[in-house]
């Protein structure tokens, strides 16, 4: 079997340890603090790096959700974006703090660290508004938090860049969702639920798509839906590399060996869902 590309595996590895903010009960108890609940929290925490921009640029650049669903969560009547970031990055040191012990921190952090920042150095920011925004933010002092900042930029630039592909390929916000659901074997009724897109909306994308010939009624890939859904990921892979390719094949692997522990670590004591390890179905970590 030929091994997943260099940028799919640091998908897979990335993802915990950068989305476990997402789901970490100390930032989001200081979000609250702020007056934020649960999903301005998330919207707010995560485009507080562009600084206080409108509700519809932070709409325009979480590309699956519902904008009307993101509008009326950019709340910067209520805490500004330097605010929700002191909350957010407090939020991560405290999970990290809580999974990670005094002794139970990675080996070779600071090369870790290093790495990361060598990798963030080469990702160019041109049409990545989120991983740039995230990059000019100044690197913490303290060794996790600097690795979850360096990991969340590079999970960010891949993001924006995989945006940039589904609208190359006319793949609106919920045949996005539709696709993904498909690929990962049926996740719909939670994207469905966590987007906020309408019945109708989702009844009118899956019809898009069986037009299309890439899904059935019942949202299941067809031969023709699995090779196109592979082929956008690959085209993100490749809009993904930049950061991967000046770092070269022999420190790619030893950054991948160094984070493999601590997204393992993340996704055990269960700071990250375990969901989170199974992102690309072809390349698990669990």
């Amino acid at each position: 079997m030929t091994a997943p590309p260099i940028p799919r595996r640091f998908l897979a590895t990335l993802e915990p340890i950068t989305s476990m903010i997402f789901f970490s009960p100390e930032a989001f108890a200081n979000y609250e603090a702020l007056g934020l609940d649960g999903w301005s929290g998330y919207f707010c925490s995560r485009a507080a790096p562009m600084g206080p921009v409108s509700a519809e640029v932070v709409a325009a650049t979480f590309y699956n959700f519902n904008p009307d669903m993101v509008r009326q969560n950019v709340r910067w009547d209520l805490a500004s974006p330097e605010q929700v970031l002191e909350a957010r990055h407090a939020g991560a040191r405290a999970t990290l703090d809580r999974v990670f012990g005094d002794g139970e921190r990675p080996p070779k952090l600071d090369r870790a660290v290093e790495l990361l920042r060598e990798a963030v150095d080469a990702c160019p920011p041109h049409g990545r508004p989120l991983a740039a925004a995230h990059a000019r933010l100044a690197w913490p002092v303290d060794g996790m938090l600097a690795l979850w900042h360096g990991s969340t930029v590079l999970r960010e630039f891949r993001g924006d860049g995989h945006v940039s592909v589904l609208m190359g390929h006319a793949v609106g916000p919920v045949e996005a969702i539709l696709l993904h659901s498909a690929y990962l074997g049926g996740k719909l009724d939670f994207l469905r639920i966590s987007r906020q897109w309408s019945d109708e909306a989702i009844e009118a994308g899956i019809a898009g798509l069986v037009d299309r010939g890439f899904l059935t009624p019942d949202v299941t890939l067809t031969d023709g839906g699995g090779k196109f859904r592979g082929m956008l990921e690959h085209e993100t892979d490749r809009l993904a590399a930049p950061p991967f390719t000046a770092l070269g094949t022999e420190k790619c692997e030893e950054l991948l060996e160094l984070l493999h522990p601590v997204a393992m670590r993340l996704l055990e004591t269960r700071a990250a869902p375990r969901g989170l390890g199974r992102m690309d179905p072809a390349n698990k970590l669990v």
